[in-house]
């Protein structure tokens, strides 16, 4: 018997691996425009957070099928995203991707047309349309005027629009240029022009306008005002086209006019009509501004043929028609400008568009532009405006589901183009539209939707330029901050307008309400006001995103697109800056634990067009920054420091088209939203490009298809379903799959967590027979 002895035996045992990583899967469905060709692309989808057994969170691989950027020649595609272990073991998401037509007609045709006669051109035959989702035969065109409309005083131009199958439209405003005998625009001179139409040097005497008398007081003398000379000037006055672009410029006392008292300054313009001119029948149409505001008289009648309202009568074009007052030939017509200066500085721009004679006396209302349907949250801010052209006085009267409205502390503006509804509620929902008549006719516009909805749950703001007169008014939250120790930048820097009338590519196909900002110093800011949570002074993530077009005529070498200051890092200040550099590459730079970074985009930015910018910045523990340009990313960084780059409004605001540093250049923007969140990139692809549209005001994630349902009550089908992200469609034949947006009057009510729409039709008014759908429209 043997003691201590040991005997071993060895064998390797491999531990396999086979459980597949948790992976927690998200949306199952998403929607995304179709692209210009209605072909769907699909977008890169984000990366649904999953965990493993054996390998570390930040170690599993992500991959999706198919990759983004894809093009699938159907509506629809399943998109498979497939997480894998270093073992090899994978588990799986399937996501639905649908594409929707969001981008109308692309129209083609003349910027202008002449005419030789006293009536409204028929500009249909001139004007193209395609449209990639809908067939030629299924898109309608119409103008405003229409053909053969009698050619008189306030018409200056046609509207074509065009509205394809999905009811999507498109419009181009075409200008008209009236020769012969039945125009004397020759005979008239826009301020700081030549003999020859062309602009003066800056500081030269206009040779068509006298100023005087002025405000007594007014210093006199070289380099001050001399009596009866209007000067060429451009400074402080940003409204565009600004000299040496366009067909007009500033006038003023001189070329310094910031030292000039309060009061009146009349300047005299006179003109001659034509021989044999019947006066009756003479009228000019123009545009025109003034700092702080004016009175246009004629012929020395009491009562203005125009005003324009103080104190910011130069940050945005006002319109004008005389069409009464005139002397025959050969009498001198005398128009007086008198224009009312609060302090400072004082000027006038005057620009002639149409002087008629012989012709109609009155032409009825037409539309030029109007608002689209409007999707709005609770309590923000609902504005419907109307551009319209024809002879004066015009009357407005606005209706919400066809009653008429009156002015209070909710509705304001129901007898003006313009009509603010705020704050917005459930009691709002429903149609508008607009009636405008003169002495010679009237017209009801067509109807717009306001639809009430919950908005994005986190804290968020967004300013559309909807009050072209308050540019940096807010529709969510609170209004946008110029700040900054330049006075004067800080009242002339911001203008508003129409894309029509700055001659900017329309936004999504139509005309769209937009703010220019001029070029900013460095003691001047464009500041995002406090947007965070309850009680709290900073986010650590977020988004911004923006509509905006960078005009290549900019003498901005770089232009800083937003900036944000957080914090100081080991070697300085922390922060993050969007910049447009002078090849036009948008760059994410800035600096993250005292490490700068810069991340050019791949490819220059389009100038003089539309795009949307969107920013990411996500916290956590492994803080990263994204940059899209129109649904695409095009630059991101990784921040190695955990502390991220927080937004801290105690510290420094962010700022827009702004910088410290000064790099600022010029730039239009339509629409500007902040979010406090970081958005997932596919809320980023649903949210498109301009050309599907302006922002969206709501969560573009699909929820589940409601339900349409139908009741009859006295004679009245009520149409009901829950789901503000879901409008009605209507159709009087399905084969033709021609749809438009339903004009039903509706309501809708808090249904739980949800909101209750219901529309109200009258089988005696709507035919005998209609189609109702539902489609996404967030």
């Amino acid at each position: 018997m043997c003691w201590g002895t040991v005997y071993t035996c060895t064998q390797e045992v491999t531990v396999i691996d086979t459980t597949p990583p948790l992976v927690h899967c998200g949306s199952k469905t998403i929607v995304v425009p179709l692209n210009r060709q209605c072909l769907l692309v699909i977008p890169q989808l984000p990366w649904p957070p999953a965990s493993d057994n054996c390998t570390p969170a930040s170690q599993l691989v992500y991959s999706q099928s198919p990759v983004a950027g894809t093009i699938v020649p159907s509506n629809s595609c399943v998109v498979t995203i497939t997480v894998t272990d270093l073992c090899g073991n994978s588990s799986h998401c399937y996501v639905t991707v649908i594409g929707q037509p969001k981008t109308g007609p692309i129209l083609s045709g003349p910027t202008t047309f002449t005419v030789t006669n006293c009536e409204v051109p028929c500009l249909l035959p001139y004007v193209t349309a395609t449209d990639s989702c809908c067939p030629p035969s299924s898109l309608h065109f119409s103008q405003s005027p229409p053909c053969g409309t009698p050619l008189g005083p306030g018409i200056t131009s046609v509207t074509v629009t065009v509205t394809d199958c999905h009811g999507l439209r498109a419009s181009k405003v075409i200008h008209l240029v009236i020769t012969g005998t039945e125009s004397f625009l020759p005979s008239l001179y826009n301020t700081a022009v030549n003999n020859s139409y062309a602009l003066l040097p800056l500081f030269t005497v206009d040779p068509h306008y006298t100023l005087g008398p002025v405000p007594a007081g007014t210093p006199t003398g070289l380099g001050n005002y001399n009596p009866y000379q209007a000067i060429v000037d451009k400074y402080p006055w940003s409204l565009p086209p600004v000299w040496p672009a366009g067909v007009s410029a500033w006038i003023g006392p001189n070329s310094s006019s910031a030292v000039y008292p309060a009061g009146y300054y009349t300047y005299t313009n006179q003109f001659v009509l034509p021989i044999g001119g019947n006066p009756a029948s003479a009228s000019i149409s123009g545009r025109w501004a003034a700092d702080n505001g004016a009175s246009l008289y004629i012929n020395g009648v009491v009562a203005p043929v125009a005003t324009i309202a103080t104190p910011y009568g130069f940050s945005s074009w006002s319109a004008f028609t005389i069409n009464t007052g005139f002397l025959p030939y050969p009498q001198v017509n005398t128009l007086r400008f008198v224009v009312t200066n609060v302090s400072s500085y004082t000027g006038l721009r005057v620009e002639y568009k149409s002087a008629l004679i012989n012709c109609y006396t009155c032409s009825p209302p037409a539309i030029v532009s109007i608002s689209g349907n409007q999707s709005r949250p609770l309590n923000s801010t609902a504005v419907f405006h109307v551009n319209v052209a024809g002879t004066p006085p015009l009357t407005f009267q606005w209706y919400h589901n066809s009653l008429p409205l009156s002015n209070n502390a909710h509705d304001s503006g129901v007898n003006t183009p313009t009509l603010i509804v705020s704050p917005v509620g459930f009691g709002d929902a429903g149609t508008y539209y607009v009636v405008i008549s003169n002495p010679c006719g009237g017209l009801t516009s067509i109807p717009l939707r306001l639809n009430v909805t919950k908005g994005w749950v986190w804290p968020w703001a967004w300013w559309n330029v909807a009050q072209v007169a308050n540019p940096l008014a807010a529709t969510v939250g609170p209004d946008l901050v110029l700040a900054g120790t330049n006075t004067d930048a800080q009242t002339y820097a911001v203008a508003g307008g129409t894309t029509e009338d700055f001659d900017l590519p329309t936004l999504g196909g139509d005309v769209a309400d937009v703010m220019h900002v001029a070029p900013l110093p460095p003691d001047t800011s464009i500041q995002v006001p406090l947007v965070a949570p309850p009680g709290s002074n900073s986010v650590a993530s977020y988004s911004v995103i923006m509509d905006l077009d960078a005009p290549s005529t900019s003498n901005a070498v770089s232009r800083t697109v937003w900036e944000h200051h957080c914090c100081m890092g080991d070697e300085g200040q922390d922060g993050v800056q969007i910049v447009l550099d002078a090849q036009n590459s948008l760059h994410l730079s800035g600096s993250a634990a005292g490490v700068p970074f810069d991340v050019p985009a791949a490819s220059p930015l389009a100038l003089d067009a539309w795009n949307r910018v969107a920013h990411l910045v996500l916290d956590g523990s492994d803080p990263s920054l994204t940059l899209y340009v129109n649904g695409q990313p095009v630059a991101a960084y990784q921040v190695t420091d955990a502390t991220g780059l927080a937004i801290d409004w105690s510290y420094s605001p962010p700022t827009l088209f702004s910088s410290p540093s000064g790099v600022t250049g010029e730039f239009y923007a339509a629409g500007i939203q902040f979010h406090a969140a970081a958005l997932t990139s596919d809320i980023i692809a649903g949210i498109g490009s301009p050309d599907d549209g302006p922002l969206p005001g709501n969560d573009t994630a699909i929820v589940a298809q409601p339900v349409l349902t139908s009741a009859v009550s006295n004679g009245i089908v009520d149409l009901s379903w829950t789901g503000s992200a879901y409008v009605l469609q209507e159709s009087t034949d399905l084969t033709s799959d021609q749809w438009t947006d339903s004009t039903l009057p509706f309501d809708q009510s808090q249904a739980g967590a949800d909101i209750m729409t219901v529309a109200h039709a009258a089988p005696a008014v709507e035919g005998p027979m209609k189609f109702y759908r539902l489609v996404f429209a967030p």
